[in-house]
């Protein structure tokens, strides 16, 4: 066979192989069609959520950040304060003050503010109160709230008794128990008639009035030789100088150093929500320091802002806290006395400004404490209850050198006796000098000069002492 031939052959063979090789890709793209379609659709089940720990996967790397600003602590990491519950009448009350100022210890940078509650239900509320300062438990504050009358009595549903004042006053006359009266800061009255706005007698008579000094009528009628019934006198002339039916004024010669917060007509009851008040007048007292609705948030909130809660918290914190001698909290709102009233005061005026977190009663009315008060007759008044109390009890010689050594052994006792004192070292050489080297009685004179404010008749005389005692 020829070469051209073969050629021929080999080209048709090659020409089918290829045929062949087509036809076979088409029938195995048909049946790859025919068996998918016949793959039946399955449902699939979700599984359910199992509550196990995970097995965290691998995290990205994270691209670095700014880092936060650090929140400055308003106060010592160990700032602290207590407020002590006696609720004769809401059983709330303390819970719900607890409830509050735990919601505010969440957080770091807060002073920890704690509530207990002290009167258990059916108990007496003297007894109560009685094993409160035997125990010697600090109480920053002191919360007294249920029914109240123009007396001077607390009492509720959850107490088998009453609450006197004059049970009160014995208590705080005693030397060792004093010291708590003076302790603390702040004084919730939450009853009704806890107070009336009047302070001085108009009526009192000519010869008993005191104006000016209150130096003149001591000299007048201290007798050395008869010196519990000439303080006794001084004690009705006094009294005779302010207004009789202002129950305040008794709380306040209990609880000196006390800005006192009250009701002088009706106070909010259970149905009204008197466990309120106390969360309330933190919020509102907030409001009077700065407007910005950041630190004006509801008090339940939960959680409260952080700038709202450290604001709550500074706010009780320095009212607890104040200084010994009344002035500027050293804290960062620089609290005093009337900012605090001023919120109390706006706790009640819902009627006026429409805010929140408020009352419809107009009767809230805060006080100054009797410590901070530039009124010689009120001071002196405490310190002849507390003398009277203590001489009629022989706890104190009857005789005037015990009498001075008392008043001097005692910085709970000087502020409320300078102007006896005074009399005292004009009558009495040994007295004089004895003052003289009185550290304490020095630091509370000077103090009390150096007071920021106005010029007023108490650091008037105090200077003309200070001079007659040291220069």
């Amino acid at each position: 066979m020829s070469d051209g031939y073969n050629i021929l052959m080999l080209k048709k063979i090659l020409l089918l192989m290829a045929v062949l090789l087509a036809l076979g890709a088409l029938a195995a793209v048909y049946l790859a069609s025919q068996q998918q379609a016949e793959v039946p659709t399955i449902e699939l089940e979700v599984p359910p959520v199992v509550e196990r720990a995970l097995e965290p996967e691998p995290e990205p790397e994270a691209k670095p950040e700014p880092e936060p600003v650090a929140v400055v602590p308003l106060v010592s990491e160990n700032a602290r304060a207590h407020i002590c519950y006696l609720s004769f009448n809401n059983p709330y009350e303390a819970s719900v003050a607890r409830t509050f100022v735990n919601s505010l210890s969440i957080y770091p940078n807060a002073p920890k503010i704690t509530v207990t509650e002290y009167q258990s239900e059916g108990s007496d509320p003297e007894e109560s109160l009685e094993r409160l300062v035997r125990s010697g438990t600090r109480c920053d504050g002191l919360v007294l709230s249920g029914h109240h009358d123009e007396d001077g009595e607390f009492w509720g549903d959850r107490t088998s008794g009453d609450l006197e004042i004059d049970f009160l006053y014995e208590l705080s006359a005693r030397p060792t128990l004093s010291t708590w009266f003076s302790n603390v800061k702040a004084l919730w009255l939450q009853g009704c008639h806890t107070a009336t706005t009047r302070v001085f007698n108009p009526e009192v008579d000519s010869e008993d009035r005191v104006s000016g000094s209150p130096l003149t009528m001591i000299n007048r009628h201290l007798d050395l030789s008869d010196l519990e019934g000439s303080i006794d006198d001084l004690n009705d002339i006094f009294l005779e100088n302010t207004e009789e039916d202002n129950i305040i004024l008794d709380y306040g010669r209990v609880f000196p150093a006390a800005t006192i917060y009250t009701w002088w007509d009706k106070s909010p009851g259970v149905e009204a929500g008197s466990h309120w008040s106390f969360p309330f007048h933190v919020v509102q007292t907030s409001f009077v320091i700065d407007p910005d609705p950041q630190y004006f948030q509801h008090p339940f909130k939960r959680p409260i802002p952080e700038a709202a809660a450290l604001r709550y918290a500074e706010i009780l914190y320095e009212g607890l806290t104040r200084p010994t001698w009344p002035g500027h909290h050293e804290g960062p709102l620089k609290a005093d006395e009337d900012t605090l009233i001023r919120g109390w005061k706006e706790h009640g005026r819902w009627a006026v400004h429409k805010r929140e977190y408020s009352f419809e009663n107009a009767s809230a009315v805060g006080h100054r404490s009797l410590l901070s008060t530039s009124s010689g007759i009120l001071k002196q008044l405490r310190g002849f209850n507390v003398l009277l109390a203590q001489l009629d009890e022989e706890w104190v010689a009857e005789n005037s050198t015990a009498v001075v050594n008392t008043i001097l052994g005692s910085e709970a006792y000087i502020p409320y006796n300078v102007y006896l004192l005074w009399a005292f070292a004009q009558k009495s050489p040994t007295y004089k000098e004895k003052m003289s080297a009185s550290i304490e009685l020095k630091q509370h004179l000077e103090w009390a000069i150096n007071t920021p404010g106005e010029d007023n008749l108490q650091k008037r005389e105090y200077s003309r002492f200070y001079s007659y005692l040291y220069e």
